[in-house]
């Protein structure tokens, strides 16, 4: 019975169809850093005097590589700010154009403009 609520939320939480390329991505990343935290896990048990006794350091490792891969994963589909590189100046209702007069003339003008408004 409780496989079965959490399958039926799950498939409820996850069930766009534009969320399954990201939700791609996050299971990726997160079945990726388990492996490579295994594999460190493997790795470090060469170090050990006796292996057989430290056989927890795969487990630990691979409990590490996958809250990294949760963290890269959410930072793979977390939504980006736009760029500013390629979009047109928008300056808005915060510039200002004020003429400048010399001797009852217009002499110029400044321009003002809000670089950033809290």
């Amino acid at each position: 019975m409780k496989t079965k609520m959490l399958l039926f939320i799950f498939l409820i939480v996850f069930s766009q169809v534009g969320q399954a390329a990201e939700f791609n991505k996050f299971l990726k990343a997160c079945g990726l850093g388990a492996l490579i935290g295994a594999g460190v896990g493997v790795v470090s048990l060469a170090a050990e005097n006796k292996p057989s006794e430290h056989s927890a350091n795969i487990t630990r490792g691979a409990s590490l590589g996958l809250y990294a891969g949760i963290a890269y994963g959410t930072y793979l589909v977390a939504p980006k700010p736009p760029s500013r590189m390629h979009q047109d100046l928008d300056y808005g209702s915060s510039t200002v154009i004020i003429p400048t007069f010399a001797q009852n003339k217009v002499d110029g003008i400044e321009i003002s403009s809000s670089v950033y408004e809290f």
